[in-house]
């Protein structure tokens, strides 16, 4: 280590003489951020080296990006640079995390308290289908299954909310099952179906044969292609179509 500025042994908590001079290696052993550090440049290849580094600065969990910059020089007379050090850059990214927490928590909180009302209205509808309460005439009975089919809808997007939520804090739980294709496709065009009888725009699925059963989670899997189909009919002129094929091959399965 040649140099460390005021922040870096703030960070860092050690004093100048005990880290500069020092060999990196051997200080990785006796500081949790320096190893962390460290690791970015003796295993390049390691993903986790990726992540942001979580200190405790400022009386608080802070978050930084680092940055390792390659230092070349060209000495004079030649042509060819070398290699002669690098420098390791700290970017203080907390308040974006801090954002970024609170907007995931809110988006469970929001998604959690939306599920009892949508419960509520579907216990209700149940009721109203019931004979025993009262006959219901046909445009009634109608009104009655749209908007459960509705609200269903609304408790499958809650649970897609907080499905978003659990990806993005590292916590999605993943439940692996050999499901039927054809399954988890029309469970995603039933979820749009709605969003392309308004736009309008056709949507059609095409299964190529003999399809075998794919190991997934069948509901995270439908979710992913919700989410591909809502932007095709997003990005589709009005009273045209939208192709899904699927396809096999060997251990692998298309969706185009």
């Amino acid at each position: 280590m040649l140099f460390a500025n005021d922040e870096a042994l703030r960070l860092t908590g050690l004093q100048r003489d005990d880290l500069v001079g020092k060999n990196i290696q051997d200080m990785a052993v006796q500081n949790d951020l320096v190893r962390l550090i460290a690791r970015a440049i003796l295993q390049p290849g390691d993903l986790s080296g990726n992540q942001p580094i979580k200190i405790y600065a400022n009386r608080k969990e802070s978050y930084f990006e680092k940055e390792i910059v390659d230092i070349n020089i060209t000495p004079t007379g030649e042509s060819h640079s070398q290699f002669i050090g690098q420098v390791i850059i700290l970017k203080n990214i907390t308040p974006f995390k801090e954002l970024d927490i609170a907007k995931t928590n809110f988006i469970a909180t929001v998604s959690h308290e939306l599920k009892t009302p949508i419960s509520s209205i579907k216990m209700g509808l149940q009721l109203l289908g019931n004979k025993q309460v009262g006959d219901l005439n046909d445009e009634q009975q109608s009104l009655v299954e749209g908007i459960s089919e509705d609200a269903g809808r609304l408790l499958k997007i809650t649970s897609e909310l907080l499905n978003m939520t659990q990806a993005e804090s590292g916590m999605i739980q993943i439940n692996m099952t050999a499901t039927p294709v054809e399954e988890i496709v029309n469970y995603a065009l039933q979820a749009t179906k709605v969003a392309a009888e308004q736009k309008p725009v056709t949507i059609q699925a095409l299964f190529a044969t003999d399809l075998s059963p794919v190991l997934a989670d069948s509901e995270k899997t439908a979710w992913v292609l919700t989410n591909l189909i809502s932007n095709a009919i997003r990005y589709t002129h009005r009273n045209d179509a939208v192709e899904l094929s699927v396809e096999q091959k060997n251990s692998k399965w298309s969706f185009l």
